[in-house]
């Protein structure tokens, strides 16, 4: 794989309130999507760091806000998994909530939306997708565990996932990923670093005005 793009993510903290969420302004990078999707073996393999992220073998262990701080340049959140059934219905609202409130509190933010390569979108996604286009969130597609498909099916599970997200997602912010094989991810860091760039363009910016 090639050299990799950022350095490594240090934790800061996790934050079960929205008190506790962080008040600098460094640009975020959330990762959010359904149990079980593979999102702390996703950040572990895309910044070339294992064991940064702890990966269960349980779903729906990540029950708080867990920031990452990459480079003082910008802090990646892995958000709680939704959609895990054995839970308390009390819990998963509490967890709703506070996802809820992190999207409430004003910062420049792009969310990585992971979903499971291996199966048909669940309407969870779907509702999730919808979610963040109503509240004009940018976000990518992150396509997971692409390496359990076979290199035919590839393209049309792509395409059908397309189709079936509600938010008129363009086929450029969809991306198939496999942590285990490490691939997909050098043009998610393209589209990563330019992000980065425009937040670092509009500040300066502002603070000429």
């Amino acid at each position: 794989m090639p050299e990799r793009t950022f350095g490594k993510p240090n934790y800061l903290l996790s934050a079960r309130d929205a008190a506790s969420l962080p008040k600098n302004a460094l640009p975020e990078i959330a990762l959010a999507g359904r149990s079980n999707v593979g999102k702390s073996s996703f950040l572990n393999a895309f910044f070339r760091a294992p064991g940064v992220a702890k990966v269960s073998a349980a779903p729906g262990k990540t029950r708080a806000v867990n920031y990452f701080v990459v480079e003082d340049r910008f802090h990646v959140v892995d958000l709680p998994g939704f959609g895990y059934a054995k839970v308390s219905h009390k819990e998963r609202d509490l967890w709703a909530k506070f996802i809820g409130d992190y999207y409430d509190a004003p910062r420049p933010r792009l969310t990585l939306h992971l979903i499971d390569a291996r199966h048909p979108l669940q309407a969870l996604d779907a509702d999730f997708r919808q979610w963040l286009a109503e509240r004009g969130e940018r976000s990518l597609v992150v396509l997971t565990k692409s390496d359990k498909l076979k290199q035919k099916d590839r393209a049309r599970v792509e395409r059908d996932i397309l189709a079936g997200l509600p938010d008129g997602v363009a086929k450029e912010d969809v991306f198939l990923v496999s942590s285990v094989k490490k691939t997909g991810f050098r043009e998610i860091e393209k589209r990563l670093v330019r992000w980065l760039d425009e937040q670092s363009d509009e500040r300066k910016r502002t603070r000429r005005l």
